[in-house]
């Protein structure tokens, strides 16, 4: 699916001094102290006070957003955008005077909105364009005007790649402890979800019987379950014990994340402390050999359990892709960017393998699962498979699951 020809015809002469442009600034911006406040148009550089806005956003079904379609025009924030909805109206261009391009139809989404946005910024002047996620996968497109970069001593004029930077997400737990965690919470989602189907959805509160170690639900519904942690009103996380947890305080300390091993972990202040919670939780009960995780909420916090097996629903692929698309929304918040492939990968090995696949390819974009028709992991070709298509910057982007033959 390309863009418009009235955009390509707007557009494509200013690409290759893009691509150039974007590359010099980058390096020229990194290690330099990035701020941005976008309601007053501003973004500084070392203190130095640049005019910026908020060209638009990406959501996670592929949509993207312009400024204008939200804000007043004459909003600072609007600055940019404005100025693009005018110069679409003025040459006829769709994607410009849309207030969603849905981009669905690209092979990599996000890698069509990176192209959409370093497109028109060339419209604009000098300047770049850098993108901060703002929540589950979405990230927010930003053009900074800049005065031009010299020209590195090593830059290759050909090379056409183009990089947007995309800035970190605030707080972010080590990679390595990611790698352990992601599968977890992957796993954990999938058969919270067949549990919920039966009990009445996920807000259901069972009761906790402490003396026989199940949560009631009611109805003669129980399910064996063992407490792993608590969030106090507070904000303060409190581990309460069992196998998983001690592996996971191991796991953090091993990994650089001693804080999260303490008895007590003060969240109160953490940008994405309710994801945090979630890792903690999910992996402990993981760890410890739970197939789930169950959190209900009380007089003194919410308690955090472990479902250890007995009376837990059955689980079936119905359930594998909304756990994927919720796991990713948790895990890629608290993975800094260089540390997502491999942390998406192991998320997506790990939920494949509680349905029984083998991963049979795992290539650059996608990581292909088998399985044979008698449930157990495919040991070659195998009868079906399950796909995950990867963007260039190792986000999940699809799902597909069928027969093999319907894949060759």
């Amino acid at each position: 699916m390309p863009f418009s020809e009235e955009l390509r015809a707007l557009t494509t002469g200013d690409m290759p001094e893009t691509v150039l442009r974007f590359r010099r600034l980058n390096a020229a911006l990194a290690g330099r102290a990035l701020r941005r406040d976008p309601e007053a148009g501003a973004f500084w550089v070392d203190g130095d006070r640049r005019t910026a806005s908020v060209l638009g956003t990406l959501a996670e079904d592929h949509t993207f957003q312009w400024t204008w379609a939200v804000r007043d025009p004459g909003d600072p924030v609007c600055l940019h955008a404005g100025r693009l909805r005018a110069l679409g109206e003025r040459h006829g261009v769709p994607e410009l005077t849309a207030p969603l391009v849905d981009l669905g139809g690209f092979a990599d989404p996000r890698a069509a909105a990176d192209v959409l946005a370093a497109r028109v910024s060339g419209l604009l002047g000098s300047g770049l364009v850098i993108k901060y996620p703002h929540g589950g996968r979405a990230l927010t497109y930003y053009f900074v005007e800049m005065p031009e970069a010299p020209p590195a001593p090593d830059e290759d004029p050909a090379d056409e790649r183009l990089d947007i930077v995309e800035l970190g997400v605030p707080a972010p737990l080590p990679g390595a402890l990611m790698e352990i965690a992601a599968p977890a919470v992957a796993r954990t989602l999938d058969t919270g979800h067949a549990l919920a189907a039966e009990v009445g959805g996920w807000r259901t509160v069972p009761a906790w019987e402490p003396a026989t170690g199940v949560l009631d639900f009611g109805n003669g519904r129980t399910v064996a379950a063992a407490e792993v942690g608590l969030v106090r009103p507070d904000g303060v996380w409190e581990w309460t014990g069992g196998p998983g947890a001690e592996r996971f305080r191991a796991a953090a300390r091993e990994h650089g994340a001693a804080e999260l091993a303490a008895d007590r972990v003060d969240l109160s202040g953490h940008p994405r402390g309710a994801h945090v919670v979630e890792v903690l939780s999910r992996a402990a009960a993981h760890l410890g050999g739970a197939s789930g995780h169950w959190a209900v909420p009380g007089d003194g916090g919410v308690r955090h359990f472990a479902l250890t097996g007995a009376g837990l629903a059955e689980i079936g692929l119905s359930t594998l892709d909304r756990a994927l698309d919720q796991a990713a929304d948790i895990v890629q918040q608290l993975t800094a960017y260089p540390d997502r492939p491999p942390v998406m990968r192991e998320m997506v090995r790990g939920a494949l393998a509680l349905h029984g696949f083998g991963v049979w390819q795992d290539g650059p974009d996608m990581l292909f699962g088998s399985v044979d028709e008698l449930g157990g992991a495919g040991m070659g070709i195998g009868t079906h498979r399950y796909n995950v298509t990867f963007s260039r910057d190792a986000t999940i982007i699809r799902t597909e699951f069928g027969p093999m033959t319907d894949f060759l």
